[in-house]
């Protein structure tokens, strides 16, 4: 199982951070593994889109939910694949003049003790994703 829950600050409103992860094409400039899907569905505050994710080896064709609470919260969670479990939830947490958004990713792989050590590969590749993707969303606002 891979968990990871990454926090950073950013110098903008809560409304302003919001709309640059409210829908899963905004939400795509940013998170490297859902950069090629299929939207089966959209409405506001509910996305539904098929995708395969990879890790490293392995290979999912899934269908995932991007939910979203404005200016509050955002996830997306697989609705049915092969995968046991996949979420990752943004929480946004105004402060002031700036903007605390924390990222909790959980992913459970299937195959067992199989599954278990390709977990254990990826961890770290997530983890620098997950760092990867709040720099590049924090640099958004660095540049206005």
């Amino acid at each position: 199982m891979i968990s990871i829950i990454k926090t950073k600050t950013i110098p903008a409103p809560a409304r302003d951070v919001f709309e640059s992860i409210e829908s899963v094409q905004k939400l795509a400039q940013f998170k490297r593994e859902i950069s090629n899907f299929r939207l089966a569905r959209n409405e506001t505050g509910l996305q539904i889109i098929d995708i395969t994710l990879d890790f490293i080896i392995m290979q999912f064709d899934s269908r995932l939910k991007y939910t979203s609470v404005p200016h509050r919260y955002a996830e997306l969670k697989i609705l049915k694949g092969k995968l046991k479990s996949y979420s990752c939830a943004y929480s946004i947490i105004e402060k002031g003049t700036t903007t605390d958004i924390s990222v909790k990713l959980n992913i459970t792989l299937p195959y067992g003790p199989f599954g278990f050590l390709v977990a254990c590969i990826a961890k770290p590749l997530y983890a620098y994703r997950l760092t990867r993707e709040l720099t590049l969303l924090g640099k958004k606002f660095k540049e206005r």
